[in-house]
């Protein structure tokens, strides 16, 4: 796949990246290289390798209630009522 300076910047644009120049073309040279890496998976030779599928059994741990409000609460700077008090992010608070 060939990626143009256009697709580069629109790429750069919608991750929030202000890149420069220089930034632009190693950016460009490393896309370049990972997507030239997918091209040549592409011809890797598959036949006869058995699909690789894992068992349905959960192989996490079992969820267990744990109350942590003390150990946090014990380094917050302001609380309140038990609560954890921060500036009002939305506007004067009611």
């Amino acid at each position: 796949m060939k990626l143009s300076d256009s697709d580069l910047l629109k790429l750069a644009d919608l991750s929030k990246l202000n890149l420069t120049p220089k930034e632009l073309s190693k950016f460009h040279e490393q896309l370049t290289s990972v997507f030239e890496m997918f091209e040549k998976l592409k011809n890797v030779n598959t036949e006869g390798v058995e699909f690789l599928s894992f068992p349905e059994r959960n192989r996490m741990r079992e969820d267990k209630e744990v109350s942590s409000t003390g150990n946090f609460l014990k380094n917050a700077k302001k609380v309140k009522n038990g609560y954890l008090k921060v500036k009002s992010v939305l506007g004067k608070a009611t």
